[in-house]
């Protein structure tokens, strides 16, 4: 879902329509995210990295499709609250 609203998102902007985001600075809860990637056999940094999350999720989904969808939801509630952002047409 992450991904998908990225690829929207640069979809829409270099379609020059604008384009409302959500942004979440720190995750609130990156500790039990790293828990839970330790629990499916992976291992995250201890500091937030959105890439290393990116990666350990596509890694997830590949390996286990039907119960991806769970994980995605919680990694979601996870994250915590975000905030809206704004892109000027063509800013993605």
């Amino acid at each position: 879902m992450i991904g998908a609203n990225g690829t929207i998102a640069r979809y829409l902007g270099g379609k020059r329509f604008p384009v409302i985001r959500r942004v979440v600075r720190t995750p609130e809860r990156w500790s039990r995210i790293v828990e839970i990637a330790q629990d499916l056999g992976e291992s995250l940094p201890a500091q937030p990295d959105p890439l290393a999350l990116n990666q350990f999720l596509l890694r997830r989904k590949a390996a286990d499709p039907l119960r991806f969808p769970d994980l995605s939801l919680s990694i979601i509630k996870l994250l915590g609250r975000g905030s809206t952002w704004r892109a000027s047409p063509g800013r993605a």
